[in-house]
């Protein structure tokens, strides 16, 4: 039996929740009308290669705009929903009006020459969501770091940035701490011990970011764990990743490499929620974790 073009969509509740609540981040609109349509495909038993023929686009336009990582126009849309037999009025409006919102531009949009599209896309994603969960191994998370630490490790680590891009750089990243410092954004991390022995940008930039960690860890909205040196081999071992978690869709995780970015969603995201939650199980429990801060500071200060 045929499904009629509504109950495509209602059937499923993420899709219910898609069309009822509109978050503040356009690139999380971006994701659940990419999400939708691809849906919406599948039911229909088309891949991409089908509709990228109907619309005569490349496919990768077709995957990057089913992933969230692309734009998708109103005209374009209208024909997509034609390759996908979806005619209802109410329903097409309701996808119309997601393209017109996922399209506005976000806060961060004013730096996308100074920040690489990858996290420029990263960024709009965190703006959308209601907790970070952060592991890392090398450096402290960038929601937690000072303004001295990030200028120190933009300068390291991407060589050849000028001086005018660092500071770009460095303001989003302090931007992106607002949300932290407002308590609108909960912030779970686990952080390698030997990323607070590692000191980026001089002694005294170290003392401040570690005085900072200190502070930080004693706020009701972050969680911060360390994962001692002794600990045995452990699922974190991969390196460093993030977690999303969003009120109304699912969450994303996100991976940072010199070889590219990448975003995942479905099995593989709860796969990395699952790897989180054993590094929290594996790490200090919070208030220890902050007294080892503590312990690293008067050894060393």
């Amino acid at each position: 039996m045929q499904v009629a073009p509504w109950d495509l969509l209602r059937e499923s509740s993420r899709s219910t929740l898609a069309l009822v609540t509109t978050p503040a981040s356009p690139t999380v609109l971006r994701k659940r009308l990419g999400m939708l349509l691809r849906e919406a495909r599948v039911r229909r038993g088309l891949n991409q290669d089908d509709v990228a023929t109907a619309l005569e686009v490349d496919r990768t336009t077709i995957g990057r705009i089913e992933n969230g990582q692309a734009k998708v126009k109103v005209l374009v849309l209208k024909a997509w929903l034609n390759v996908l037999d979806i005619h209802d009025p109410e329903l097409c409006q309701e996808l119309e009006q997601l393209a017109r919102d996922a399209d506005k531009a976000g806060w961060w949009t004013g730096q996308a020459g100074s920040i690489r599209s990858s996290y420029a896309t990263y960024v709009g994603f965190e703006s959308g969501a209601v907790e970070v969960l952060d592991f890392q191994t090398v450096v402290v998370p960038g929601l937690l770091q000072t303004e001295a630490y990030a200028t120190a490790l933009f300068s390291t680590v991407v060589p050849g940035l000028s001086g005018e891009d660092i500071a770009a750089r460095v303001q989003v990243r302090l931007k992106r701490q607002e949300r932290v410092e407002d308590a609108t954004l909960r912030v779970t991390v686990v952080i390698d011990e030997s990323v607070l022995y590692r000191t980026i940008g001089g002694f005294d930039v170290w003392r401040g970011q570690m005085q900072r960690l200190a502070t930080l860890a004693a706020r009701p909205n972050v969680r911060m764990q360390i994962l001692p040196y002794d600990t045995p081999a452990h699922p974190g071992a991969l390196g460093s990743f993030v977690v999303l978690r969003f009120d109304n869709d699912p969450m994303i995780a996100y991976i940072e490499s010199a070889a590219g970015d990448l975003f995942l969603d479905g099995q593989p995201a709860q796969n990395y929620s699952a790897t989180f939650n054993a590094l929290a199980v594996a790490a200090l429990p919070a208030e220890m974790s902050r007294k080892r801060i503590l312990e690293v500071l008067d050894q060393r200060g």
